[in-house]
């Protein structure tokens, strides 16, 4: 797993309120305490500075937290919410993103608006099965899987049919194969498909994703594929979709005049930490090369900071 250069968190109510939870494959760039320990640390913020708690829960997920809910953060909580409630940011969607700046002191900076816009996707947290990384390295087309991937930009409201598309065109540039039958004898069709790498993208029902494993199997036991690629969304990534296709709902009820009983909630998406919580169950059955990679929304930024 490669150690980020920043570390970029997704801001929601409780990032207003209280904290943030440091993603997993961050907790080592905050060089985290032990389990059931914490310290302080300093964040800075225009031209100011806040001491808060960094700590691991001492419950089985061991989870790292970054709190600030003391009243002596409230001048670090007022600008959070003076930031993110601005005309730049209209449903407080924006990013918080931290850079080092010394020995347990992060410079935290506001990403938003145009910003905001400038991001691309990129892959996140990932994991290797049966030598999947070596495999990688000999197949001429796994390049296009990064290109493919930081090569589309971020655009905050838009939903996964936006992004499946976006994924789609830029595959099919790159002479991929696209929505044809793994094998002729049977109806399952592969997303994307080149020379002996193939490809599944995954944003739909976190039940659905075990339908791609059999579409490597398949055709690996054919001697059509080396490889397998499974694209899911990160939690965080999953999160900010659900959240667009509720407001899309919203919307739309609006605009027809209709009176909603209830708030429509779209959850049970597909994660890349469902996967890699479920892998070792399935790790038995999936006898080739496997790699799992999470997409996330937080590439690179053209802006300087």
């Amino acid at each position: 797993m490669t150690t980020p250069s920043t570390f970029k968190h997704l801001v929601s109510k409780s990032t207003l309120a209280q904290g943030i939870a440091v993603r997993k494959d961050c907790e080592e760039w905050f060089n985290a305490p032990a389990k059931g320990q914490s310290r302080e640390i300093v964040l800075l913020f225009e031209g100011q500075e806040a001491l808060v708690t960094l700590r691991r829960l001492a419950n089985e997920s061991g989870s790292v937290q970054m709190r600030y809910e003391a009243r002596r953060h409230s001048p670090f909580r007022e600008w959070l919410r003076v930031t993110f409630t601005s005309p730049d940011s209209p449903a407080g969607c924006g990013l918080l993103e931290f850079h080092k700046a010394g020995d347990d002191a992060y410079r935290v900076v506001p990403i938003l608006g145009e910003d905001l816009a400038a991001l691309t996707l990129c892959l996140g947290p990932g994991l290797s099965h049966n030598s999947a990384d070596d495999v990688a390295q000999s197949c001429s087309s796994f390049p296009d899987i990064l290109e493919v991937v930081g090569s589309i930009r971020f655009r905050p409201g838009q939903g996964q049919a936006y992004y499946n598309q976006q994924i789609k065109d830029h595959f099919v540039e790159r002479g991929w194969q696209s929505d044809e039958p793994v094998i002729p004898e049977l109806p399952l069709r592969f997303d994307f498909r080149k020379s002996d790498c193939q490809v599944e993208v995954e944003f739909g029902n976190a039940r659905s994703y075990y339908q791609d494993y059999l579409k490597f199997l398949v055709p690996f036991t054919r001697g059509i594929i080396r490889l397998g690629v499974l694209l899911v969304p990160t939690a965080d990534f999953a999160r900010l979709l659900c959240a667009g296709g509720t407001q899309r709902a919203i919307d739309r009820a609006q605009r027809a005049g209709t009176q909603l009983n209830r708030t429509p909630k779209y959850s049970g998406m597909i994660t890349y930490e469902k996967v890699e919580r479920e892998f070792e169950a399935l790790r038995f059955i999936l006898n080739m090369p496997i790699a799992v990679s999470g997409i996330d929304f937080w590439g690179r930024r053209e802006t300087s900071v």
